[in-house]
């Protein structure tokens, strides 16, 4: 995968966000319950994302959820970096595992994981929230398993 199970998730339920009409509140419960996102998942990533200013949050009982801004101009980018570790992620990484690996000291496959990571990326920058609205019933939604979380995200599920 080339984010976080997180960034999957919280791409999953902003998707599910876009689809409803705009201005609209929507509950963490709500998105849980139609993603099959864990509740708590939800509700401490869409914290997150309301400080990198992609939601605002609403208290009360007509609270809950809307964008920041309209989900054609929020990318999955912004998403990513919002909740990922980018040192973390596997499009700094070489594809083989190797620390040394570099422009200076490459491995057999540097130059085409080199090539597809600027490609994955750029794509990342071009795709929007709206884009993915078609898709949202091609997200898996299986049984759970343990995640393992960036460390940004470890310091707010503490």
């Amino acid at each position: 995968m080339i984010y976080s199970k997180t960034t999957e998730y919280a791409i999953r339920a902003l998707t599910y966000m876009a689809m409803k009409p705009e201005g609209i509140s929507v509950s963490t419960r709500e998105i849980s319950r139609e993603t099959s996102v864990p509740y708590a998942y939800i509700a401490k990533t869409f914290q997150v994302l309301a400080g990198a200013g992609i939601l605002e949050s609403r208290r009360g009982p007509d609270g809950g959820f809307t964008f920041a801004r309209k989900p054609s101009k929020i990318r999955l980018i912004d998403i990513m970096k919002a909740l990922d570790d980018a040192k973390q992620s596997p499009l700094s990484k070489c594809v083989m595992g190797l620390e040394l690996c570099g422009e200076v000291n490459p491995c057999p496959l540097h130059s085409i994981w080199s090539t597809t990571t600027k490609k994955i990326t750029e794509q990342l920058k071009k795709n929007t929230l709206l884009d993915m609205v078609g898709h949202i019933g091609r997200f898996p939604s299986g049984p759970r398993s343990r995640q393992v979380l960036s460390r940004r995200m470890r310091k707010v599920f503490k």
